[in-house]
């Protein structure tokens, strides 16, 4: 065979063009591009989609709502439920789409006392229209006359609804603040199955919010991390506003001005008494911090300390480690659904130092310790009978506590709305209260409450 014709044959044979099968392939671009030019009509009509849908739902666009509430009336309108950031847009009421993180004082209009105070709430969206209910009654029968300040915390941002809602229940101001999940989820040494079966032993035996894994959050960040939140930075007391509480009559007086000029830091209403089922393991925890930490403690003759314990003819074991702060908690406590206290004891070191060591015992999630027996007893270390004030906060009511005046000239003065026999089939209860009241403002000896 010549080598012409090797050639010739050579040209005669067909080429063949070989294309890379993009499903083969292992660049994604390269799939993309290739499906891109095989589908250039399609392609372009998407992105147009995509943008016009930008210009007109956009949450700026004065044509969103318009649309939103036209397709609302075709369909469920659960399908079109905006996320919640998105529910926060501004509107001509907010300026944030944000918590709030700073209460401006240049805003409250209370020029009738120099206390820096304020009502603050840590509740969920769902407690809107409890919350309202109480604002209106804290709003009418006080505030209207004060002007201050409310501050509303949640484990949540609110939605605009609830903003909206809230903002227009009352004239002063209203901040809304996020609690940090830092600080509100259960903490890392914490054993999540451990405190999922303790609640579901609770919620077996019918325990009142033995299940309620919110409630221990929501208790344990009140006592441990609520002082330190921003909105609070500034203030002096707060009122603790719980949601679904009363106020049937008028409040005569200010307390946040009473507590400022008596030197008070911390004030209470109700008295109960703490099923023992809740606070297993609390009495060991409180004792062995005693041991350990006698120098931040105040003397038990000056201190309400004695009121909180079972009583005892035995005379002190002077072997006890305890000292004069033996003995064995009778789980009367402070009802602290109401209260007023100061933020400096909220902060203090010796404060924190107890509720760190309260924390790091578990038994905020593995029982139901709550925040109310355990601050009653923070309470009776770290201050003095004098630092303490007793509230008779009359019309106020939560749950199964509640003041209403018997005294006729009381009841018509003070506008009250509530019955005050209501409570006829209760009277033991009624008499147990006042009894351990009374045992506390014995306790503030005579310039006490």
């Amino acid at each position: 065979m010549t080598l012409n014709e090797c050639l010739l044959d050579a040209d005669r044979t067909p080429m063949i063009h070989i294309k890379t099968d993009p499903v083969s392939s292992n660049k994604t671009w390269t799939r993309i591009a290739f499906w891109v030019r095989k589908n250039t009509a399609l392609t372009l009509a998407m992105m147009l989609a995509c943008f016009l849908t930008y210009v007109f739902l956009r949450p700026t666009s004065p044509s969103s709502d318009k649309i939103f509430q036209s397709l609302r009336g075709r369909f469920d309108p659960a399908l079109f439920r905006l996320p919640h950031q998105d529910k926060l847009r501004p509107t001509s009421s907010f300026e944030h789409l944000e918590a709030d993180t700073f209460l401006d004082w240049s805003r409250v209009s209370n020029a009738s006392t120099k206390v820096k105070g304020a009502f603050v709430v840590v509740a969920r969206e769902e407690e809107l229209y409890r919350l309202r209910a109480t604002m209106l009654d804290v709003e009418s029968h006080f505030n209207n006359r004060y002007s201050y300040p409310w501050v509303i915390i949640g484990p949540t941002l609110f939605s605009r609804h609830f903003r909206e809602l809230i903002t227009h229940t009352t004239n002063s101001p209203v901040s809304f603040g996020l609690a940090p999940s830092i600080e509100w989820q259960e903490p890392y040494w914490i054993d999540i199955r451990k405190a999922e079966d303790a609640s579901k032993e609770m919620s077996r035996k019918d325990l009142s919010k033995g299940e309620s894994m919110y409630w221990r959050r929501m208790t344990r960040y009140n006592m441990g991390f609520l002082a330190f939140h921003p909105l609070l930075k500034d203030l002096e007391f707060y009122w603790k506003v719980q949601p679904g509480s009363n106020y049937h009559c008028d409040i005569q007086h200010d307390p946040f001005e009473r507590m400022k000029r008596e030197k008070k830091k911390f004030s209470f209403a109700l008295t109960m008494t703490e099923n023992h089922e809740f606070v297993r393991g609390l009495d060991e925890t409180v004792k062995e911090f005693i041991i350990h930490h006698k120098n931040m403690l105040q003397p038990v003759s000056k201190s309400i300390y004695k009121a909180l314990l079972h009583k005892s003819d035995k005379k002190p074991d002077e072997s006890n480690p305890l000292g004069e702060y033996a003995g064995y908690f009778s789980n009367c406590m402070i009802y602290n659904n109401f209260m007023i206290t100061s933020l400096d004891f909220l902060r203090s070191e010796e404060y924190n130092a107890f509720f760190d060591a309260l924390d790091r015992a578990g038994g905020f999630f593995y029982q139901r310790w709550g925040d109310s027996l355990p601050q009653s007893i923070a309470v009776s270390l770290f201050l003095q009978a004098k630092d303490i004030s007793y509230d008779d906060l009359n019309g106020y009511a939560h749950d199964s506590g509640a003041i209403c005046p018997s005294n006729l000239k009381t009841f018509v003065d003070s506008k009250c709305t509530c019955n005050p026999y209501e409570y006829r089939g209760k009277i033991k209860i009624i008499l147990y209260r006042k009894y351990i009241n009374l045992l506390f403002i014995y306790y503030s000896g005579p310039n006490g409450a």
